[in-house]
């Protein structure tokens, strides 16, 4: 049994094997005749398709083989009939010449020694107009070469002469650059020896600025400081004083304010940047320096007190312009609240055309407390331009109440009225201090209001102002408002008795 199976394995194997041969010989035969017709495809296409193209290819040779023929031959014959036609041309003109030139002969045989002189002097004026035509084209030639030359002469010279203007500006500018040189290092040698004259012993604000000593001759502006070098002109305003100065550095004139204290300097500064208006004088700088401050002022062009020295009394029209600035003036600060406290006539200054305040050294909140109980009435020295004693003021300084006074529009106002009537009246309101504690002390005012000498005054306006502003009370006096609307009818009565 086992040897018929093996005998019958045996069998089995070459039959499978004989048929998977057979079957891979039918796919490669399968394979082979699938590529066969692909690949006659493909053959076929491109026959198609190369003869197409060739037949294609060969219809447009064909045509334009017909049509370079047939150019070819349009331009052939083109030729042909230009060039015959030159032809006939050049032979008619030959033939026109010879035709010409033998009449010419006939004629000369023909001709007799009178006609033959005739044209041998036609011939030569021709010739003498020919040459003469030709003389003239050169001549017209030559005068347009020689312009062309002076032309381009005078351009060059014009050229040349202004390289020369410019170069000699250059040098004139470069002169003028080493001259200023040699002036600003002349300048600036001169400036340090008079910082190292004027500025021994002294801080760098006083370095920049030299005071102006009063003359020996004992002439001097208004009052006087005593410094190292001498007296020097001071200008008293209450308990400031204002320097003439002249600045080393600009070389000009300038007025100088030493603050009592770095707060008082920082104060004053303050309000000077905060209430810069045309109606206060503006500062140029403010500086400091340790414990040494300056405030710098543009200097004036009159000072109110020397105006009123210099005249008996002014004019009633002079006296409203110097009224309605000052009001304008009370009337912007009072807008922004402050109040000036010490209002006089030496707080008055003209510059630019119009009379402005000089400082603010006594500026105050309306309300604010006056520190210390310094009140505008203790201002030493008393003087008559300076002073600003108010009824308010005098009463609190009796009663022992200068700690609790406030500042007020009301001081201004009645400083404004005492300021009038130095106008009008040619005088102050008080002589001294004495008298103005009299005439404003509670026992002379009770009841009653402050008795002024207007007999002198004849302005009805005028009259009209010193009394709504000289009040007693306070709110009794008129506005900085109203007064500018009343003060430029002073010197015309006939408006007020219409009013």
């Amino acid at each position: 049994f086992r040897e018929k199976k093996e005998v019958t394995l045996s069998r089995m194997i070459p039959r499978n094997r004989r048929k998977e041969t057979a079957a891979a010989l039918l796919i490669q035969r399968l394979y082979r005749g699938f590529h066969v017709r692909n690949e006659l495809l493909k053959e076929r296409a491109n026959s198609i398709n190369v003869s197409s193209i060739c037949e294609d290819s060969q219809a447009s040779s064909q045509e334009g083989e017909s049509l370079e023929g047939a150019v070819r031959e349009d331009g052939q014959e083109m030729l042909q009939e230009r060039a015959a036609v030159d032809i006939q041309r050049i032979f008619r003109g030959h033939a026109e010449r010879r035709r010409r030139r033998a009449e010419k002969r006939e004629e000369a045989v023909c001709m007799g020694e009178e006609e033959a002189q005739a044209v041998l002097a036609a011939a030569v004026k021709r010739r003498l107009h020919r040459s003469r035509f030709l003389a003239g084209k050169r001549r017209r030639e030559q005068e347009r070469a020689a312009l062309t030359i002076q032309r381009r002469a005078r351009g060059n010279a014009v050229r040349e002469a202004q390289r020369m203007e410019e170069s000699r500006r250059r040098a004139e500018e470069q002169a003028a650059v080493r001259v200023q040189a040699v002036l600003r290092g002349h300048w600036g040698r001169g400036y340090a020896r008079r910082l190292r004259k004027t500025g021994r012993g002294k801080g760098l604000v006083m370095r920049r600025y030299r005071m102006q000593e009063v003359k020996s001759d004992g002439k001097k502006r208004r009052g006087g400081g005593r410094g190292r070098g001498g007296e020097y002109v001071e200008i008293v305003k209450g308990s400031s004083s204002y320097f003439l100065a002249r600045c080393l550095q600009t070389d000009r004139e300038v007025l100088l304010r030493f603050p009592s204290s770095s707060s008082a300097f920082t104060k004053e500064a303050a309000l000077l940047q905060i209430l810069r208006s045309p109606h206060v004088l503006a500062e140029l700088e403010a500086q400091q320096e340790g414990e040494q401050s300056v405030i710098v002022f543009p200097p004036p062009e009159l000072h109110l007190t020397d105006l009123l020295s210099s005249k008996k009394r002014m004019d009633t029209k002079s006296s409203a312009g110097i009224l309605l600035d000052v009001a304008r003036a009370l009337q912007f600060l009072h807008g922004k609240r402050m109040v000036v406290c010490d209002l006089s006539a030496s707080s008055v200054v003209r510059a630019e055309g119009r009379w402005k305040l000089l400082g603010l050294s006594w500026g105050h909140k309306e309300g604010e407390l006056f520190a210390g109980g310094v009140t505008p009435s203790k201002i030493r020295p008393w003087l008559p331009d300076s002073s600003c004693d108010t009824p308010e003021d005098l009463a609190a300084c009796a009663a022992g109440e200068e700690l609790g006074l406030k500042a007020s529009m009301g001081m201004d106002l009645w400083c404004l009225g005492g300021l009038l009537y130095r106008l009008l009246a040619g005088k102050p309101l008080f002589s001294s201090r004495e008298e103005a504690e009299q005439k404003l002390s509670a026992q002379s005012l009770r009841g009653r209001e402050l008795e002024v000498e207007v007999e002198e005054i004849h302005d009805v306006m005028g009259k009209y102002l010193l009394e709504n502003l000289l009040c007693i009370l306070p709110a009794d006096r008129m506005l900085a408002r109203d007064v500018v609307l009343y003060a430029p009818q002073i010197g015309s009565q006939e408006v007020y008795t219409e009013m």
